[in-house]
């Protein structure tokens, strides 16, 4: 979490991917992609939505949607789209039944 708090956005970018490849071992990772996912640097949101397409949890959609809400780019858009397709199976159920809008 203390790399999430630098004041270099390839630092924090670095640390989500750091954090997306020892998911196994970090229990919160989630809650820091949530802190990721407001950042204020693009490239750090998007290496958030790229981490969040890995999780197989109902959380990850909700941190995902808080993404989109952001000013995107070509690049944003193309990784969210396939998170989105990624975690097809979390979401589309809950959708399906009116708990995720």
């Amino acid at each position: 979490s203390k790399v999430l708090a630098l004041g270099d956005e390839h630092a924090r970018a670095s640390g989500v991917r750091f954090v997306s490849d020892m998911r196994d071992r970090i229990p919160d990772a989630l809650e820091l992609y949530a802190i990721a996912a407001k950042d204020q640097s693009i490239r750090v949101r998007v290496e958030a939505a790229r981490a969040l397409s890995f999780e197989n949890e109902l959380r990850a959609v909700d941190i995902l949607l808080q993404i989109v809400d952001q000013p995107t780019d070509k690049w944003m858009d193309y990784v969210i789209e396939h998170s989105v397709g990624a975690l097809e199976s979390v979401w589309s159920e809950p959708y399906s039944n009116g708990q995720l809008t």
